[in-house]
C-alpha cells in the first residue's frame, strides 16, 4: 500500500475530511493523472472478475469514487480536450484524431484560466495525440515532457510547439504514411523491447521531477498522461501471462484488436485471450502508478494535494466492436473511472450519481478557489463529494469525427443518458453487415446494463424527447 493511501486509509469513518496541513497558501496542488483507454468495469473496485487494479482501488477507498462517469467521447483527442476546454465535442471542435479545439475554446479553458489565477502549471505525456502543444494548451504550462515514446510521428508535441497545425497538415502529406511504415517494421523486428516502448515510466520518472521541481511559492497543477493500457496489450514481464499462459498475443503486432465491427472476425478465443492481454497491462500500469504515488509522498510531497485519477475512454471487448473510436457508444466505451483523493476530500464514498467528463475541470476550477465558467458545460462535483452524492443531470457523449467541424454534422452518433435512461441517436452513418443495426436506441442500463434490449419502440414519448433534445443541441452546435 503507498504511503499516501495508508495516511488517507487512517481516517476510517467513510465521509470524514482528512485534516489540512499549514501552509501560506489555502489552494491545494492539483495532480490529474489519466490512464489512457482504461474501462470503469475492468477495475477490480467495481467488481471486475480479475485483480487488475490493486493501487487504484486503495485510492478509490481512500477518497471520493464516482462509479459513473461518462466520457465526452470514445477515443482520445476530443475527450482530452473536453478535461481542458469543459466544454463538449460539438462546442470545443476536436473531432478528429489530429484536430485541436478552436481557438476560443483553448483561450477560455481550464489551462488558462488556472495560469491566470497564479497557478504553475506542467504537464507529461506519452501519447502523440495527447500533448497539450499538439492540442492548443502549451503556452500555459511551464514545463511539458511529451514525445517520451520510441516512435516516429508528425503529431510529436515538439514540433507542434513550433509548427501548431503540424499534426494536422500529416492528413494530407506523406510523413505519417512514412512513419507509420518504419514503425510497423521496427515492431516486426523487434526493434522494441515488448510492452517496453509504452513503459508507464517514461511519464511517472518525468512526472515525479516536475512535481518536486520549485514554484516560487505558487500552487501547482500537473497533468499525467499515460498511454497504457492502450493497445497493443502487451505487457511487461511479470504482468504478460498472469491472467492467460497461452503463447498468443505476446508482441506488440499481434497484442493489438481488430478495431471496430472487424473485432468479429477475431473469434470468441482470441476476443477472449485479447481482454486477457488488456487487463495484464492494466495491472502493469496499476502497478507503476504505486510506484509513482509513494515516490511523491515522500517527505510530504502531497501533503497539500488533491489527486484526481481518471481516463479518456474506455476500450470495447463487446457487441462485437473492438478498440475504441468509431461509431458506437456502448457502456464500455464511455464509462471511465473518476477518483478525488488527498486534501479537503471525504474518505470513503462511493458515488453512483451519474456525472460527465465536463464536470471535471470544472471541479478542479473549484478546488483553485476560483469561478467555474458559465459558458463551460460542466459542474464542480464538490457539492456531490462534500454530500456523498446529489441529483443526476443530463451526461452526453458523441462520435462526430464523419463530420466537418465547421459544417454541417453530416453523420455521427450521441449518446445521452437522463437517470437510468440511455438514448443512442445515429445518423448518417451506413449500417454496417453482420453487426446491430446503427439505429437510434434508447436502453434502461439499470435493467439491462449490457444494452441488448432496444426500447425505444415500448417508450416512445421518451424516446422521441430524448432524441430532440439531442437534435436541439446539434442545431445550437452548428448554428446556419
Amino acid at each position: 500500500m503507498s504511503a499516501l493511501v495508508a495516511v488517507l486509509m487512517a481516517v476510517r469513518a467513510p465521509g470524514q475530511v482528512p485534516p489540512a496541513p499549514a501552509r501560506s497558501s489555502d489552494r491545494p496542488d492539483i495532480l490529474l493523472i489519466t490512464l489512457d483507454s482504461l474501462a470503469n468495469a475492468h477495475l477490480s473496485a467495481i467488481g471486475h472478475r480479475r485483480p487488475t487494479t490493486p493501487t487504484i482501488d486503495r485510492l478509490a477507498a481512500a477518497g471520493t469514487f464516482f462509479t459513473h462517469t461518462v466520457a465526452s467521447s470514445n477515443y482520445t483527442t476530443p475527450t482530452l480536450a473536453t478535461l481542458m476546454t469543459g466544454l463538449h465535442p460539438w462546442r470545443h471542435k476536436a473531432l478528429q484524431l489530429k484536430s485541436q479545439p478552436v481557438s476560443d475554446a483553448v483561450a477560455g479553458g481550464l489551462p488558462a484560466r488556472l495560469h491566470a489565477g497564479g497557478y504553475v502549471l506542467r504537464a507529461v505525456s506519452t501519447n502523440p495525440y495527447g500533448g497539450p502543444h499538439k492540442n492548443g494548451f502549451g503556452p500555459w504550462f511551464e514545463t511539458v515532457a511529451a514525445d517520451r515514446l520510441r516512435w516516429l510521428t508528425g503529431c510529436s508535441d515538439w514540433l507542434s510547439r513550433y509548427l501548431p497545425r503540424a499534426c494536422a497538415a500529416t492528413e494530407i502529406g506523406v510523413i505519417d504514411p512514412l512513419a507509420a511504415r518504419i514503425n510497423l517494421l521496427l515492431d516486426w523486428l523487434g526493434a522494441w523491447e515488448p510492452g517496453r516502448h509504452l513503459d508507464p515510466r517514461l511519464a511517472f520518472t518525468a512526472a515525479a521531477q516536475l512535481w518536486v521541481k520549485p514554484t516560487g511559492g505558487r500552487p501547482k497543477f500537473l497533468w499525467v498522461h499515460v498511454v497504457p493500457p492502450h493497445d497493443p496489450y502487451v505487457a511487461p514481464a511479470p504482468f504478460l501471462g498472469r491472467f492467460d499462459g497461452s503463447p498468443g498475443a505476446r508482441t506488440i503486432p499481434d497484442s493489438r484488436p481488430l478495431f471496430h465491427f472487424s473485432f468479429s472476425a477475431e473469434g470468441p478465443a482470441r476476443q477472449q485471450l485479447l481482454e486477457a492481454r488488456y487487463d495484464e497491462s492494466i495491472a502493469a500500469t496499476d502497478a507503476d502508478l504505486a510506484a509513482f504515488v509513494e515516490t511523491l509522498e515522500r517527505d510530504g510531497q502531497l501533503s497539500n494535494a488533491v489527486v484526481i485519477l481518471s481516463s479518456d475512454h474506455g476500450e470495447s471487448f463487446s457487441h462485437d466492436y473492438g478498440g475504441h473510436g468509431g461509431p458506437m457508444l456502448h457502456e464500455p466505451l464511455i464509462r471511465i473511472p473518476l477518483i478525488f483523493a488527498g486534501l479537503g476530500i471525504p474518505v470513503g464514498n462511493r458515488i453512483s450519481t451519474p456525472v460527465e467528463q465536463a464536470d471535471v475541470p470544472a471541479t478542479i476550477i473549484a478546488l483553485a478557489g476560483l469561478n467555474v465558467p458559465s459558458e463551460w458545460d460542466g459542474r464542480s462535483l464538490l457539492t456531490l463529494i462534500r454530500a456523498g452524492g446529489g441529483a443526476w443531470k443530463p451526461t452526453l457523449s458523441m462520435n462526430l469525427e464523419s463530420s466537418s467541424r465547421f459544417g454541417t454534422p453530416i453523420a455521427g452518433s450521441v449518446a445521452r443518458t437522463e437517470g437510468r435512461w440511455k438514448l443512442v441517436h445515429y445518423w448518417g452513418l451506413p449500417n454496417k453487415p453482420g453487426v446491430r443495426d446503427l439505429r437510434t436506441s434508447l436502453f434502461d442500463l439499470e435493467t439491462d446494463p449490457g444494452e441488448r434490449a432496444d426500447l425505444s419502440a415500448a417508450n416512445p414519448a421518451r424516446a422521441a424527447g430524448m432524441r430532440a433534445r439531442i437534435e436541439q443541441a446539434l442545431a445550437a452546435a452548428w448554428p446556419n
